[in-house]
């Protein structure tokens, strides 16, 4: 009966991750990948953002602990003397605003709070006129007015950051098991289709994204208000080989879009695929790429017609009821924890997210910056 000081159940960018923190400080870990690593929500097409705009003011200190991290990871996840590249670009970020919203006072105000905020969180955010904006990402539409710029935003790419993490643990001593699905849980182990048991002595870290409010439910009675989704990605080739030059959002529009290898603008940003039950996987229609390409034409006239190379939504997301993760312990057990609903915006806060749990399982004591992420947030109040 295999014995770890900490088992954790699923390989996606937070397990590698969090096996990463907890290895290299000398704790015996145990990854259970039910297949090969980064197959996930942590795989697949194109790049995701590091984004701060319109974030939760939960999550602010998360991302500014997050923004520390990344810049350091290709030589902390690198061998000896031998950095790695774990696909972090600091591009910075413009969250665009049209004219009409321009001429909104109410909007504008919404606005320049939400850049007041992110600057009150150590993360510097400047509202900026059209002239400022293209002088950043040249090529837009005349309806947009302006933009919050957050320069410390970035793009990374997922797959790439899931392998070097994992690669990492491995050295640092951790012992990862891909093609291990986990089929049960008990207070300190976790059951795999093999019927082996992997104990922990210290805890059990459910970190299986989609999946893991299903294992929670049928090993411990806990329903968590927790959903999936299937995110649409379509990079796009525009005819006159049009990129953006950053990660490129909207206050209010439905559009996301950054720049992949190939001079490709893989757009996202809301439009959800639909699910295939008997397959257990997500579909794109064609009409969902339709429609990315047809908003973001309108911010970016060079997409107009633009082709659509391919349109994946095959990979689960989790959505919790309020749009943030719940990140916490399950009740009545010793040693459990969990982290799920990260709700489309888990991967820039990815690298403060395992730190800190990190601290967690070696202190036993919650770390304050995960407080507002405990499931108790979403209970009635007593009394």
């Amino acid at each position: 009966m295999p014995e770890s000081d900490v088992v954790i159940v699923r390989g996606g960018l937070h397990g590698a991750a969090l096996a990463f923190e907890l290895a290299s400080s000398g704790r015996a870990v145990t990854l259970l990948a039910r297949r090969e690593l980064a197959s996930g929500a942590s795989g697949g097409l194109g790049l995701r953002g590091v984004r701060t705009t319109d974030r939760d003011v939960r999550e602010l200190p998360l991302m500014r602990l997050a923004h520390d991290i990344w810049p350091t990871l290709d030589a902390v996840l690198g061998a000896p003397g031998s950095p790695v590249d774990a696909g972090f670009r600091r591009t910075g970020s413009v969250c665009l605003f049209d004219r009409d919203e321009a001429a909104d006072p109410r909007t504008m105000a919404r606005i320049r709070t939400m850049a007041a905020v992110q600057t009150a969180h150590s993360i510097p955010a400047e509202v900026i006129d059209a002239e400022a904006l293209r002088a950043i990402e040249p090529g837009l539409a005349d309806v947009v007015a302006g933009a919050i710029a957050t320069p410390l935003d970035d793009t990374g790419d997922h797959t790439r950051a899931t392998l070097a993490y994992a690669a990492a643990a491995r050295r640092a001593g951790a012992t990862i098991l891909e093609g291990t699905e986990v089929t049960s849980l008990a207070d300190r182990a976790a059951t795999t289709s093999d019927e082996v048991v992997h104990r922990a002595r210290i805890a059990v870290v459910v970190l299986a994204n989609a999946y893991a409010p299903a294992l929670l439910e049928a090993a411990f009675g806990l329903r968590l208000p927790v959903w999936r989704i299937y995110p649409q990605m379509t990079p796009v080739r525009a005819a006159d080989g049009f990129a953006f030059r950053g990660l490129v959002n909207h206050v209010s529009r439905i559009f996301s879009a950054k720049t992949i290898d190939g001079g490709l603008v893989m757009l996202s940003g809301g439009r959800s695929g639909e699910w295939d039950e008997a397959a257990d996987a997500g579909t794109a229609p064609a009409s969902v790429a339709a429609a990315s390409v047809a908003g973001a034409a309108e911010l970016a006239p060079s997409l107009h017609g633009a082709e659509a190379v391919v349109t994946d939504a095959s990979r689960p997301e989790s959505v919790s009821v309020d749009g943030i993760p719940i990140i916490d312990r399950v009740l009545g057990t010793e040693g459990v924890l969990f982290a799920t609903g990260w709700s489309g915006h888990g991967f820039a806060i990815t690298p403060a997210v395992a730190r800190l749990l990190a601290e967690w399982v070696r202190s036993s004591a919650r770390p304050p910056l995960l407080a507002p992420f405990a499931l108790a947030r979403l209970s009635a109040p007593a009394g």
